[in-house]
């Protein structure tokens, strides 16, 4: 239950305003976008802020979730009614199969989902889940996935399951005032332009300049050298053969127990 003047609201705000508008301002187009989960409203909240957005599909598998984040009263507050607008049209469905079948294309994708646990929650980081975006996402379209970890194997890992799925990837990461940092990936069919970034950020006055990564550090991270040294030794993330739970497993300091491992 998030409260709208909590401390915790503020956090919701790094992450969302970090994991949103890269995207946004790098896009070519954003009249049509796509948000996997994201049923608190928070991603569709920084979505509409642009004027130039025209429709918004949204699908999350929680029913009940979306319900309460479009009823509550202080929810409905925090995330400024968004799933409640006109330009949105919600969908009750799992997005891994929903993407399989949609007929649609989109200039954004924005997946914001739980981290990957357990072998259903992995598929979203499969190598088949992620042609199945690059089919319905737009030439010079992008896409911003959300990996809860940062700058570690399991982070490493998904990078290098995009780049088999043929995307050129920009990783990085939230910047969060209680230093609890999220790893974000921008993925597109194309390289991605980001000598202009800074200078993009400060056409949109609704832009938090503290919450966003800046330009430097976006070319950090794409650097293919750099990346292909992170990742030459990990293996990739398939529906078949999950590899992304083998590195959550090992990168935890607490036993855990995944299926039948």
């Amino acid at each position: 239950y998030i409260q709208a003047q909590s401390p915790l609201a503020s956090i919701t705000d790094f992450y969302h305003h970090g994991f949103v508008h890269p995207a946004m301002l790098l896009a070519q187009s954003r009249n049509n976008i796509l948000i996997l989960g994201g049923g608190d409203g928070l991603p569709a909240k920084e979505v509409l802020k642009y004027d130039d957005v025209d429709r918004v599909v949204e699908v999350d598998l929680d029913g009940d979730w979306i319900q309460f984040a479009k009823s509550d009263p202080l929810m409905i507050k925090h995330n400024f009614n968004s799933l409640n607008s006109p330009k949105l049209n919600l969908v009750i469905d799992d997005a891994f199969h929903w993407v399989q079948h949609s007929k649609s294309s989109f200039d954004l994708v924005f997946v914001d989902f739980p981290e990957g646990v357990d072998f259903p929650l992995a598929r979203s980081y499969s190598l088949q889940f992620l042609k199945s975006l690059k089919r319905i996402l737009n030439d010079g379209g992008i896409i911003s996935f959300q990996v809860d970890s940062f700058n570690d194997p399991v982070f490493w890992c998904v990078v290098k399951t995009m780049q088999a799925a043929g995307f050129s990837v920009v990783p990085h990461r939230t910047l969060d005032p209680q230093d609890q940092t999220y790893g974000l990936i921008l993925v597109s069919k194309q390289p991605l332009d980001l000598s202009n970034y800074d200078k993009i950020v400060n056409t949109k006055s609704f832009i938090k300049r503290d919450m966003l990564v800046p330009q430097a550090e976006l070319i950090y991270y794409s650097d293919p050298d750099r990346i292909h040294e992170l990742t030459k030794d990990l293996q990739i993330n398939t529906f078949y053969k999950p590899s992304f739970l083998k590195y959550y497993k090992a990168n935890l300091p607490w036993e855990i127990t995944i299926g039948n491992n």
